[in-house]
């Protein structure tokens, strides 16, 4: 079993200004690490507006769309990049969209044993967003009293958090997220 860090960063090119997010992978046997390239249809997103995660132990990363969707992939063989599948594409409607919010309007929480319905969390509103991946439907789901609800990953690891951090004119990172393969 493979145990890796993942984090986002800027691959920053030499010969253009055609800078790219990529996820920088740690392999913690090995001590080795590589670059991950997101799908080629996210080949040009800014690196502000996108964040990793594990879902359902894959690796995973969404981000806003221009402020208009909120698109989530999952790497379904991890180290593959031609296993990148979409899991949803959101349309950010005046419900959901908080205009200047600085941050993610929606975040996942998890997706169910078959895959079918993943849930998120509305930071506008108390409510829950249930999206069913076969069918393509949204369902809204108010929480009557303010709930504060995220999820992290718990993994027992050496490696500080706070020494992942860099920024820099080379390009940035952010936290790394640990993942086991």
């Amino acid at each position: 079993m493979s145990e890796t860090l993942n984090w986002l960063g800027v691959h920053k090119s030499e010969s253009n200004n055609n800078n790219r997010v990529v996820i920088v992978s740690l392999d913690l046997q090995t001590e080795t690490y590589k670059q991950l390239l997101l799908p080629h249809e996210e080949a040009t997103l800014e690196a502000d507006c996108v964040a990793l995660g594990v879902m359902r132990k894959s690796l995973c990363f969404f981000h806003e769309y221009k402020r208009t969707h909120f698109i989530m992939w999952q790497m379904k063989e991890f180290g593959d990049e031609k296993s990148w599948t979409r899991l949803m594409k959101i349309q950010l409607g005046a419900s959901i969209f908080t205009p200047g919010a600085g941050m993610f309007t929606l975040s996942p929480l998890c997706i169910s044993e078959n895959g079918d319905v993943v849930m998120l969390k509305n930071y506008r509103n108390s409510e829950v967003i249930l999206y069913h991946t076969r069918d393509d439907r949204v369902e809204h789901i108010e929480v009557l009293k303010y709930i504060h609800m995220n999820t992290k990953d718990y993994v027992e690891s050496l490696c500080v958090e706070k020494n992942f951090k860099h920024n820099s004119d080379a390009g940035f990172f952010v936290p790394p997220s640990l993942f086991k393969e």
